[in-house]
């Protein structure tokens, strides 16, 4: 179901019906305050009925309307309004979940019917607020997001939900921040603890310990805590994505696409998974597919990655088409105009890339959309990309180098594949030691003591 037209302290939080297939509100919300008609909504998340309402809130009394429409015979199946004290609000979220299922002809099973999460009203309300800015994943809304979710478990210190919300906002204002990452980080290991203390069941606890153990390159740990994650719960889209991340990240272009495309199912419009995917689609050699995910990422915030964007614009338009979207680049990272000049002269002309070298190890800005590593390897200078790489883990950007290991897979670079300095950066960060134990990659083999790599 889906919910629209809501409130910033939406109240949305339905029992969950497991019979259903229930989009996301990362995917619901991308639609809020859009002047879409329902059936081209229903159409872009591919869902047979939508749960229309609203919820109104003075002083410490609720009203909540909610209708629920078919879409292919565009009928309203049932709605109701609710006028109710707030503290009562749970009672009327079991109501409205089981008036959908009746209509539905689904009956909710003792497991569908979940404890409360908080007794705590004033708690609940900061955690959802707190939990919508944290999913639009943007730098304005997640500076609202941290400050909510601290007063939520204020409010209430037992309250494993808020906590583990916060962990992965802590995660990722971390991993954009120029400052105060390693702090944010620890905050974050400390909330997701604090949430698998209170509930050993909390999936997203579970997901920021992988997504950490990933920025430690402890692969094993990582994906098993992320399907732990998924195993605890199966809607949380974030789950899906960061193990597809590790994956990737690890070589397993295949796995990570079609962990990635589960996620897909349930939470369609969510940005940063379309810009993951379009990511792995371009190192499998699937331009159109990676288009397609292009696309939709744009669709919905009007952002698409750095590296994904200029991999595709060199297709569509060679050279100069990738120079376009570095000058963008440049516009928004000022910082980054001499760097990005070098880099523009080298791709003009091969004969400047040790000047763009030299010009990209010298830039000491942290922008998170300016990845050095990355820009180094498409210049085919292996050796300095794993320098830039090693001096991260160095400077405390852990995550972000593990993240940057999914360059290694770029379907347009996998000449640099063939250089013989990636059999032993392999070996050194446990890659190597990984893939004999799982088996190996798409583009890499395990020869005994050996790994040879170059095609898929």
């Amino acid at each position: 179901y889906f919910s629209d037209g809501l409130s910033e302290e939406i109240l949305n939080a339905l029992v969950p019906i497991s019979d259903l297939r229930v989009i996301s509100r990362t995917s619901a919300f991308a639609f809020k305050d859009k002047d879409l008609a329902i059936p081209e909504i229903a159409a872009q998340l591919k869902v047979s009925h939508v749960l229309e309402g609203s919820v109104r809130t003075a002083g410490d009394q609720v009203r909540i309307t909610a209708q629920l429409i078919e879409v292919s015979t565009d009928s309203h199946l049932w709605s109701e309004a609710y006028s109710r004290p707030l503290e009562n609000v749970f009672e009327v979220q079991e109501e409205i979940s089981s008036a959908i299922a009746e209509q539905l002809q689904l009956r909710l099973s003792p497991a569908d019917r979940s404890e409360r999460p908080t007794e705590n009203v004033e708690a609940y309300r900061l955690f959802l607020r707190g939990r919508h800015h944290y999913q639009q994943r943007n730098p304005e809304d997640l500076e609202l997001a941290v400050p909510l979710l601290e007063q939520a478990v204020a409010e209430d210190p037992d309250f494993d939900e808020a906590w583990a919300n916060l962990a992965a906002t802590y995660l990722v204002v971390g991993y954009g921040a120029d400052e105060g990452f390693e702090a944010l980080y620890e905050k974050a290991q400390d909330a997701a603890d604090r949430a698998i203390a209170i509930n050993p069941r909390s999936g997203l606890g579970h997901a920021v310990n992988g997504l950490m153990a990933y920025g430690r390159r402890d692969f094993e740990q990582a994906i098993t805590q992320l399907d732990r994650a998924i195993a605890l719960n199966p809607a949380e889209s974030n789950s899906y994505l960061w193990k597809g991340i590790v994956l990737f990240g690890l070589g397993y272009v295949e796995e990570a696409t079609a962990i990635m495309l589960e996620a897909e199912q349930f939470d369609p419009a969510f940005a940063n998974l379309h810009n993951w995917l379009a990511d792995t689609y371009l190192a499998l050699g699937d331009a159109e597919g990676a288009r397609h995910h292009r696309d939709m990422a744009m669709a919905v915030d009007h952002q698409f990655d750095f590296n994904s964007n200029a991999d595709l614009a060199r297709l569509d338009d060679g050279v100069e088409g990738e120079i376009q979207v570095v000058e963008a680049v440049m516009e928004e990272v000022p910082d980054s105009t001499a760097m990005m000049t070098a880099y523009i002269d080298a791709l003009r002309d091969p004969a400047e890339t040790d000047r763009a070298v030299q010009a990209i190890l010298a830039y000491e800005g942290s922008n998170v959309r300016i990845r050095k590593p990355y820009l180094l390897y498409r210049l085919g200078a292996v050796g300095p990309a794993l320098d830039a790489w090693r001096t991260e883990i160095a400077n405390g950007r852990t995550l972000r180098a593990s993240n940057e290991l999914s360059a290694f897979w770029n379907g347009a670079y996998t000449e640099n594949l063939k250089e013989p300095l990636l059999p032993a950066f392999f070996e050194e960060v446990g890659m190597a030691d990984y893939w004999r134990a799982h088996g190996d990659p798409y583009y890499c083999r395990t020869v005994g003591d050996n790994v040879e790599c170059g095609e898929p």
